[in-house]
């Protein structure tokens, strides 16, 4: 659930034009893009701390989900282009799925 709202944070910012250009009414057209970039940040880091904890992972594993996180949020929140967001949401996409993929093997 809670990645679902992540997911509905992160994949408007990368065409925020053409949902204007479609009167799609999307959190960053409603909000504004600063605020969807701020829920982003803390909600990815708030998932980072408590998927783990739920899961009951080891440290490393733990400072291995806060560190991507920080990583994917800070970059989502600084790097603001059309081209940026793209690449930070694909970034986000690729290493979610590789985390749920390693740790259904775990």
């Amino acid at each position: 659930m809670l990645l679902c709202y992540i997911n509905e944070l992160i994949f408007p910012l990368k065409d925020i034009e053409g949902d204007r250009l479609s009167n799609r009414l999307t959190l960053p057209i409603r909000f504004g893009e600063e605020v969807s970039r701020v829920a982003f940040l803390l909600g990815l880091l708030g998932c980072s701390l408590a998927v783990p904890h739920v899961w009951q992972l080891c440290v490393a594993l733990r400072l291995f989900f806060v560190a991507f996180g920080a990583y994917i949020g800070v970059r989502t929140y600084f790097e603001r282009t059309v081209a940026q967001d793209k690449r930070n949401f694909k970034t986000y996409n690729v290493c979610a799925l590789f985390f749920l993929q390693f740790i259904a093997l775990a």
